[in-house]
Formats: C-alpha cells, structure tokens, sequence
C-alpha cells in the first residue's frame, strides 16, 4: 500500500487538489514532521533565509504572523535570529500546534492560533498590524493556486503600512503533471497573486532545490 506521502493527487467535486495526508490525525502529523525532514534536508537553509531578510528589516519587525505554521522550525529559528516582540503561528492543525509548542517552550512572545486560511473569514480572528507574514511552503495547501490572490487580499488587510509578505513554496517542474501545476504557483504567478493584493517591490531571495522565496511590500512607510 502506498504511504500518505506517496498518493496520487486527485481532483475533489469542487475543483480542489485533495490532500493527501490528514494533517489533523496526531499519528500521522507527526510522521508527516519526521518523514518531511528527511525528504527535504534543504529546508534549514530556507529557514535561514527567511531570518535573514527579516534581520534586514528597518526597522526590526516587532509583529511577525506566519500562516500554516507546522511544527514550529521556522518560528524557532526566526525567534533565536530575529527577537520579534510577538511572533504568531498559525495552522489548522492542532497536532501541528501541539509540536510546535513542544519546539518552543513556554514563552510570552508567541501566540498559537488554530485557523484554516481556506476559509473566507480566516483573518477576521487576528489582530493587526503584523510587520511581516511569512509562510514556508504552506501556500500550496490552500489545493489550489486560482484560490492564492483572495488569501494575500485577505493577508494584506493584516499587514501595516510597508509590512513584508515573505512566501517560500515549491515551482511545479515541466515535468509535473496537471494537477501539480494546478495545486502549486510558479515564481510568475505568485508575483501575480502578490501583486493583485496590491502589493509591490517583489525580490525573488532563493530559488534552490525546485524552491523559491518570494516578497512583496504593502505601500507606505513603516513607523519605527
């Protein structure tokens, strides 16, 4: 029998990619966690990019939201090199959560958040202004890229006045069949989706491993 990992992708009754693994199942979240790590080692390095435009923010982001949280890498390594004065994760999992509370420790400076950004209304529940959102190859599982535009106009009502969105996710190959260039954005599109929430100034930061990482700015200037 297959693994979770190794189904093939298929189309739901409302065009959507399924999933392909239950993310809400404890066993199987955290098997996805240990797996995921082994068959991508290169994500430390994107972890470490991510701090690194973060670090070169003027001024330092005080407010850092991220979207599809996982198991906490990213907020530890982001908390460790950046120092946030309040850093938000976000997820629908609560397995995902559970680990990521485990990755952090107890600490005053991080707000847990159970939410899924596929819902219309998933921003209503966060407080704004956010400095930044950022977001490690968690975009995709909105299940499909027709569905990314709405969720940054939603982000961009979050951000602040000159906030950063940062977007790391996985380029469909040319050898990718329909339904991975339908669950998965290219760099082109991403700025596209980007650009339609209004946002502008894009950099692409790393493009590694069939991998990239994108930003935008929200216009205006940010208060020190």
């Amino acid at each position: 029998m297959l693994s979770p990992r190794t189904m093939p992708l298929s189309l739901g009754a409302n065009g959507d990619i399924l999933s392909t693994v239950d993310h809400r199942d404890e066993e199987t979240a955290r098997r996805w966690a240990v797996e995921s790590a082994v068959r991508k080692p290169y994500r430390p390095q994107f972890r470490a990019a991510f701090a690194r435009v973060l670090s070169g923010m003027r001024p330092a982001p005080k407010r850092i939201l991220e979207l599809g949280s996982g198991p906490g890498l990213l907020a530890r390594r982001v908390l460790e090199d950046v120092s946030p004065a309040e850093y938000v994760l976000f997820d629908f999992s609560e397995p995902m959560m559970n680990m990521a509370r485990e990755a952090l420790g107890p600490r005053g400076d991080v707000t847990c958040c159970l939410g899924n950004f596929k819902l219309d209304d998933w921003h209503r529940g966060l407080v704004g202004p956010f400095d930044a959102i950022i977001s490690m190859q968690a975009v995709h599982e909105i299940r499909h890229k027709r569905h990314v535009p709405d969720l940054y106009a939603r982000a961009v009502t979050l951000l602040g006045a000159g906030g950063l969105l940062l977007v790391c996710d996985h380029e469909p190959g040319p050898d990718a069949d329909a339904l991975k260039q339908q669950l998965a954005s290219t760099r082109v599109e991403q700025q596209a989706a980007m650009q339609s929430a209004g946002l502008e100034g894009f950099q692409c930061h790393a493009f590694e491993h069939g991998c990239y990482l994108l930003s935008a700015l929200k216009p205006g200037a940010r208060e020190p």
